[in-house]
């Protein structure tokens, strides 16, 4: 038969045909495509990132077991709760592993991942959770530390490394080293907001530019979902075509990829309206130092404090600021989406549907 002859066959028909001529292999081949499947030849894992050579990770992650293994700082252990001998004593034993933490942090930086879910489950996350019980722990000792005695310079020291650290920890990762750095992030911008009242105004314009910078080149969380759902898609290929065909009919991978996207939007937000909201009050904080003043809005604080005015990640609008007589506060709408003018502002522990507003004290 000739090309012709075939082009004037219906299209329908022609399907039938090549349906009968292949059997079951062709029937199966077209549903898997019918359902979402990746083509024939389609990558079964995203690329694994580039590893700087020296990575600064391997440093991380040697001070982190160490750490680990001397069982200074154990998970039972509260450091909000410490008092400062406690405290100290964890500084005084980890002063050594927290210098090789450092000087990985001033070296590129890189998390290996092998898109392996053996790997993934057996070594990346034991390895993350090393740096994060290890390193993150140690440092945030250290920062509570200097915050207890006063030294307000060598706790942003040790605050802006954990905000650091959660930063390069979640970029180019799948999701749940992504979640885990920004685990990290938040412990230090948590302590920060803790001392924003006893920041001088030299100390305000070392944090806020690199607040601005993290938040301009964060990893977007549309990237994770991305190499995350490439990642699941891999693994359903390795479970066998059958299974994975059943894992779609089912709807169980669409119910994951829909779980995923969920999450990872949700924590974005959140780290996002956290980062925003504290650089703004620290914003805020210098210009009353300076001035002797709460400023009239939040405008007059660019560019000559902020480098732009930053976006409240729920509205995608300017956050809002509001003031209480002289006293001025920045908010965010909040995942409801609705401005409630501060008269309910949401506690540390809400959720993706809790009403009220973002503030300082929401994370």
């Amino acid at each position: 038969m000739t090309a012709e002859a075939i082009a004037a066959i219906p299209r329908s028909r022609r399907v039938t045909w090549a349906l009968l001529g292949f059997g079951g292999v062709g029937l199966a081949v077209l549903l898997w495509s019918a359902l979402g499947g990746p083509g024939i030849g389609a990558d079964l894992a995203p690329d694994p990132p580039p590893i700087p050579v020296p990575n600064g990770y391997d440093d991380l992650l040697e001070a982190g077991r160490a750490i680990e293994q001397s069982g200074t700082v154990g998970p039972k252990l509260d450091l909000t709760k410490a008092d400062e001998a406690t405290l100290l004593a964890v500084v005084q034993a980890n002063r050594d592993r927290v210098m090789r933490a450092r000087a990985g942090l001033a070296k590129e930086f890189q998390v290996p991942v092998v898109y392996q879910m053996d790997h993934v489950n057996q070594v990346l996350i034991p390895d993350l959770g090393s740096i994060r019980g290890g390193v993150g722990r140690a440092l945030n000792a250290e920062g509570l530390l200097a915050a207890a005695q006063g030294r307000s310079g060598d706790a942003v020291r040790s605050d802006l490394d954990l905000v650091h650290l959660g930063d390069v920890m979640s970029r180019q990762v799948p999701m749940m080293p992504y979640l885990i750095g920004i685990a990290l992030e938040n412990t230090g911008l948590r302590n920060l907001r803790n001392l924003r009242d006893k920041l001088g105004a030299e100390e305000c314009r070392q944090v806020i530019p690199r607040l601005e910078e993290i938040d301009r080149d964060h990893e977007r969380a549309g990237a994770v979902a991305l190499r995350e759902k490439q990642f699941m898609v891999a693994n359903m290929r390795k479970m066998g075509f059958f299974a994975g065909m059943a894992m779609r009919v089912s709807g169980a991978h669409a119910r994951d990829v829909a779980q995923i996207e969920t999450t990872l939007a949700s924590a974005e937000k959140r780290q996002l309206a956290t980062r925003r909201v504290l650089m703004t009050e620290l914003a805020l904080q210098l210009y009353r130092l300076e001035r002797g003043e709460d400023p009239p809005d939040l405008s007059v604080l660019v560019p000559s404090i902020l480098k732009s005015a930053p976006i409240d990640p729920y509205s995608g609008k300017p956050l809002l600021y509001r003031k209480s007589g002289k006293i001025g506060a920045v908010y965010s709408v909040g995942p409801d989406l609705d401005d409630d003018k501060l008269a309910k502002p949401l506690p540390s522990k809400h959720g993706d549907r809790s009403d009220g507003d973002f503030t300082i004290d929401s994370f």
